[in-house]
C-alpha cells in the first residue's frame, strides 16, 4: 500500500524527464506506474558484536534486489541507519553505489554508530534500508522495506601506553608525546615538533612504556630503523614536524616528516604558506587549530605541498570533506576548525 501510495504521488508530479544531453535533443521520459522499489534481503547476522582486532574486515554484506524505473540507466543506492524506532529522521548514509552489493568494514561501521551515540560494549538496535534515485541524486526516489540489526561497538579512543620520549620532553620531565593505535594491531603512530637541537645539534628521542624506563627501545649502531631494547637514543637531525610510525610485531620504526594544516586566502599566511599546523587529537582521531581568519577561503593541505598533491575542499554535503574539493568559504571570526581526515567531516566552531 506504502509503495502503491508512493507510486500515484509521484504519477502526479508528472512524468519526469530524465535526460535532454543527446545530439538530437531526444527526452527519455519515466513512467511511474512501472517502477518497482529495492527489496532488502535480510542479512546474514543480525547481531553483531565489533571488534578492534577485526577493524579492517568485512562487518557486513549488504545485498538487495535491483530497482526498476523502466530505462536501462542503472539507479544509484544509498543504505542509508538510523536508530530502531526514530522512523528514519536522522539517517546516516553507510554506502552510495551503483551495484546491488555493498560491503562495510567494521572500524567504518564502528566510527558510524558510535557517532549516532551507541555506547562501546553496548548492544544498540539500529534499521537500514535502500534508497534508490535516478536522474539527479536524490531525485524520484524508491525506498526498500526495512531490516534490523544489533550492533555492539567498541570504543574509539585510539590511546596507547607507549610514548615517545627525548629532548622535545626533557627526557621524562613532562609526560612523553603519546602513540596512537591504527588500523593495524601494534602498529602505533606519534606526531612530534623538534622545534630545537641539543648542544649535539641534533634532538634525540626513544621510545617507551609506561612513562617508565622498564622497557623502552632505541636503535644500536649501525642505524638500520630496527627497534633494540634499551638501544641507543635515536637522533633527528632537522628541525620540523614528524609522524613516527612504530611496529612492535616487527621491531621496527619509521621517522617522516608530516604536517596537515590550513591553507587559503582566509589564512594568516596566504595560498602560499606556510600552513597553518594542526594538532593530533588520538581521542577522537582528529586535527584541529583555534585560529583568527578574515574573510575568506582555506582548504586542508598535507605536508605544505605546493603541487597539493594531497588535499581536502568542501563537497555537496555540508561539513564533508571531498578530495579536491571545493575551497571552503569562512566570515572573519576566530573558529575552532577541526577534521576527521578518516571520517572526510571537518567542523567550524566560532570560539
Amino acid at each position: 500500500m506504502k509503495n502503491f501510495i508512493k507510486y500515484i504521488s509521484l504519477a502526479c508530479a508528472s512524468i519526469f524527464t530524465l535526460s535532454a544531453c543527446s545530439e538530437d535533443d531526444s527526452i527519455i521520459k519515466l513512467d511511474p506506474t512501472t517502477f518497482v522499489a529495492p527489496v532488502a534481503d535480510a542479512p546474514t547476522s543480525n547481531n553483531l558484536i565489533l571488534l578492534e582486532e577485526n577493524a579492517a574486515q568485512n562487518a557486513v554484506t549488504f545485498k538487495w534486489a535491483a530497482a526498476s524505473y523502466g530505462v536501462a540507466t542503472p539507479p544509484k543506492y544509498e543504505v542509508q541507519i538510523a536508530v530502531k524506532g526514530t522512523n528514519f529522521e536522522k539517517t546516516k548514509v553507510i554506502i552510495s553505489t551503483s551495484e546491488i552489493t555493498a560491503d562495510i568494514s567494521v572500524k567504518e561501521l564502528n566510527a558510524t554508530v558510535i557517532d549516532m551515540g551507541a555506547e562501546p560494549f553496548v548492544k544498540s538496535d539500529f534499521e537500514y534500508r535502500i534508497v534508490s534515485s535516478v536522474g539527479t541524486p536524490g531525485s524520484q526516489q524508491l525506498i526498500s522495506n526495512i531490516n534490523s540489526i544489533s550492533i555492539t561497538p567498541y570504543p574509539t579512543d585510539l590511546s596507547t601506553n607507549w610514548g615517545v620520549v627525548g629532548d622535545l620532553s626533557d627526557w621524562g620531565g613532562k609526560k612523553d608525546i603519546p602513540f596512537w593505535k591504527t588500523d593495524v594491531t601494534n602498529v602505533y603512530v606519534a606526531y612530534i615538533n623538534v622545534t630545537e637541537f641539543n648542544k649535539d645539534g641534533v634532538s634525540q628521542i626513544k621510545f617507551r612504556q609506561d612513562n617508565k624506563w622498564e622497557l623502552d627501545y632505541g636503535d644500536n649502531e649501525p642505524v638500520d630503523n630496527k627497534l633494540d631494547k634499551g638501544g641507543k637514543n635515536i637522533n633527528i637531525p632537522e628541525l620540523g614536524s614528524y609522524k613516527i610510525t612504530m611496529d612492535l610485531t616487527n621491531l621496527t620504526y619509521k621517522i617522516e616528516k608530516f604536517t596537515w594544516g590550513l591553507v587559503g586566502d582566509a589564512t594568516p599566511n596566504g595560498w602560499n604558506g606556510p600552513d597553518t599546523k594542526l594538532t593530533y587529537d588520538g581521542t577522537n582521531d582528529a586535527w584541529s587549530t583555534i585560529l583568527t581568519v578574515k574573510d575568506g577561503m582555506f582548504k586542508f593541505r598535507l605536508n605544505n605541498d605546493p603541487s597539493y598533491a594531497v588535499n581536502y575542499g568542501g563537497s555537496d554535503t555540508p561539513s564533508v570533506l571531498k578530495e579536491n574539493g571545493d575551497n571552503i568559504k569562512i566570515k572573519a571570526g576566530t573558529y575552532k576548525i577541526t577534521a576527521n581526515f578518516n571520517k572526510k567531516t571537518y567542523t567550524v566552531e566560532v570560539q
